[in-house]
């Protein structure tokens, strides 16, 4: 539990009561849970990372600073790092950003 930040047990545990909600009113099935088998594993990361476009660099609280590819900057604040793991090995990193701009019709 020390390894993972505090917001993302948290983020966890409001999924899972969300799904046991949904299961006792909507009757739609039992939750089903991930294990370490499953071949797309992820986690949030809702605040306490940063961006370094100038060095292509993340920081991610408990882990530190990681190399990245990043495919385009971005203005806006920043919200929610959801890091995602594929079935190859690889890793992947998406960032939600507010840009405050109008939404459209």
């Amino acid at each position: 539990m020390k390894e993972i930040n505090s917001q993302s047990l948290q983020g966890a545990t409001l999924n899972l009561e969300n799904a046991f909600t949904k299961f006792f009113r909507e009757k739609s099935g039992f939750p089903k849970f991930k294990s370490k088998k499953n071949p797309v594993q992820s986690f949030p990361i809702p605040q306490w990372y940063e961006v370094d476009f100038e060095n292509n660099k993340v920081y991610i609280p408990k882990i530190g600073w990681i190399k990245t590819r990043l495919h385009r900057s971005f203005d806006g604040k920043q919200r929610t790092a959801t890091i995602k793991r594929t079935p190859t090995g690889k890793y992947y990193i998406s960032i939600l950003v507010d840009d405050e701009k109008e939404l459209p019709q």
